[in-house]
């Protein structure tokens, strides 16, 4: 079937706008719109989107309004008679827009498609008949475009950071957190000590010496030798070694990001979400530490946006992720994450949770109030009983749910 016009019913979320266009390449869509504010800036939205991808499509909006059946039908008909080829597509759409582009399809004789955004492919109302087209492929950047966003750049680390060596630091850390959090708590503490012991003027570089006891205000912070051991093993480490004589420790670390990693307490639980899935396979984008500006317009005063610790895309749904490695889970965190996967997953999105404590034991009101709102949570006790390769396969099979 040939497809040379579309006619869109415009629908509140933005992709059930654009996937006609991206499935089909029409040389004309013509939205039907509702003559109201908000539907006049999803006009904007639109043309930005498809300007952003390349897509030479001649557009035309119509704005009508959209209780008033009569002139809805009107405004299809007469849409209808002055082009060739034309499909209605009724993915989007409000009531008496469904009833008037399908009384017009039924006297017109002409198809109503709609998309299946489970099976990412288009379908006749009328038949049942799968539509030969090209299965929709976004990435996150055009996902947040067109909810009206923009990505803005990634904080604390991003995919390029996330190499073999890396996979293997965070394992490590992994490993040593699961199984004794408070280790992992004074390695940390004693790193912060390190490199700032011979003062701030040096912390800018990647070598440092340090004791392997280093007092301050009559505490001591022990060198923690086998979780140094392990790292260096991993590759954290371009030079590592041990004066027994003087009783010091010099290292190097391999980059600046691993040096950001081995000395925050929490920033490493990214990462660790971010290469089990990227190991498990299953996405076609994905992003860590992303930071969203929300209108669009980056740079302009008073500028509003988020971070996002890992967004993971497959087809048009994507899992949003928040890691929050310690403390209890609030009602907070979890509306926060359900907003921004509502509003920038355009209602298609997953909101995750991971956290390395044991919600029900310590949240179970939190816990009990994410699955009312239809957030996952995958904590402590799972992350310690499956691993690193174990969550990999959970985030797969989140976002497989829905395929």
């Amino acid at each position: 079937m040939e497809i040379r016009t579309i006619i869109e019913l415009l629908d509140r979320r933005s992709l059930p706008n654009v996937v006609g266009t991206l499935s089909f390449s029409p040389e004309k869509v013509i939205y039907i719109a509702d003559d109201r504010n908000e539907d006049r800036e999803k006009e904007k939205r639109t043309e930005i989107f498809f300007g952003s991808k390349g897509i030479k499509v001649s557009s035309e909006w119509i704005f009508v309004d959209m209780s008033d059946y009569k002139k809805v039908y009107k405004v299809i008909q007469e849409a209808v008679e002055r082009n060739d080829s034309v499909a209605i597509e009724v993915t989007g759409g409000r009531a008496y827009s469904y009833i008037a582009a399908g009384n017009v399809c039924r006297e017109k004789g002409i198809p109503a498609i709609y998309y299946n955004f489970r099976r990412n492919k288009f379908y006749d109302v009328f038949t049942g008949k799968k539509l030969l087209g090209n299965a929709v492929s976004l990435n996150i950047e055009d996902m947040v475009l067109l909810s009206g966003g923009k990505v803005r750049s990634n904080k604390h680390f991003s995919p390029s950071d996330a190499d073999e060596t890396m996979e293997k630091v965070i394992k490590v850390i992994g490993g040593e957190y699961f199984r004794n959090s408070e280790n992992w708590s004074k390695f940390v503490t004693y790193m912060q000590k390190s490199v700032k012991y011979y003062g701030e003027q040096y912390l800018s570089g990647l070598t440092f010496e340090s004791p392997l006891t280093i007092t301050q205000n009559g505490v001591k912070y022990n060198y923690p030798r086998g979780m140094m051991n392990r790292l260096a093993t991993a590759g954290a480490f371009v030079e590592y070694g041990i004066d027994e004589e003087t009783k010091s420790v010099t290292y190097s670390f391999a980059s600046r990001k691993m040096k950001q990693l081995l000395t925050a307490y929490g920033d490493w639980l990214e990462m660790y979400t971010f290469t089990a899935a990227k190991k498990a396979g299953a996405f076609d984008d994905a992003q860590v530490s992303l930071e969203i500006d929300w209108n669009g317009i980056i740079g302009e005063e008073g500028d509003v946006y988020n971070e996002i610790d890992g967004v993971y895309l497959k087809g048009v749904r994507a899992l949003f992720v928040s890691n929050k490695l310690s403390g209890d889970l609030r009602t907070d965190d979890i509306y926060e994450i359900k907003i921004q996967a509502d509003r920038l997953g355009d209602g298609l999105a997953v909101p995750v949770i991971i956290t390395g404590e044991n919600v029900k034991e310590r949240s179970i009101v939190a816990y009990n109030r994410a699955k009312e709102l239809g957030v996952r949570v995958i904590d402590g006790d799972i992350l310690r009983e499956v691993g690193h390769t174990g969550l990999g396969r959970k985030l797969k099979e989140m976002i497989e749910e829905y395929f």
